[in-house]
């Protein structure tokens, strides 16, 4: 789900180069860093189903700025994204919540309660590494 979302937010995206460039910052390996953190994610057992998510995922959500995420080399290196990356990924729309809490109009007590709930949060999210 994780890698149709990257991909959703490229094409929805307004500025679709520069969506593009922010994922693909984290993506600058060699190819055999690549296949290693693949390999070593889904083990070789699972090729044949790495092979037919990336067929379904390329019928599904194929686009001319995403094309070469789709690509068997790009979708190693996407999957090699989300398998190194993933919590940062996952968390953004956490870190969003967060930020707009920021903006609301809340007496100290409720923001103290607030932010004990954002501190717990995170704390759990750091127990299940």
């Amino acid at each position: 789900m994780l890698l149709a979302r990257i991909i959703a937010t490229v094409r929805q995206a307004t500025d679709k180069e520069g969506a593009m460039a922010l994922f693909m910052q984290f993506c600058h390996r060699t190819v055999n860093e690549e296949e290693e953190i693949a390999h070593k994610l889904l083990g070789e057992e699972f090729q044949d189903q790495l092979e037919a998510l990336r067929t379904l995922m390329e019928k599904s959500v194929w686009a001319p700025e995403v094309r070469h995420w789709l690509t068997p080399e790009g979708f190693r290196s996407l999957v090699a994204l989300v398998g190194t990356n993933g919590q940062g990924i996952g968390t953004s729309p956490l870190s969003r919540w967060v930020r707009n809490c920021d903006n609301l109009d809340l007496s100290e007590e409720e923001r103290k309660k607030l932010n004990k709930l954002i501190d717990n949060v995170y704390d759990q999210l750091e127990k299940g590494k």
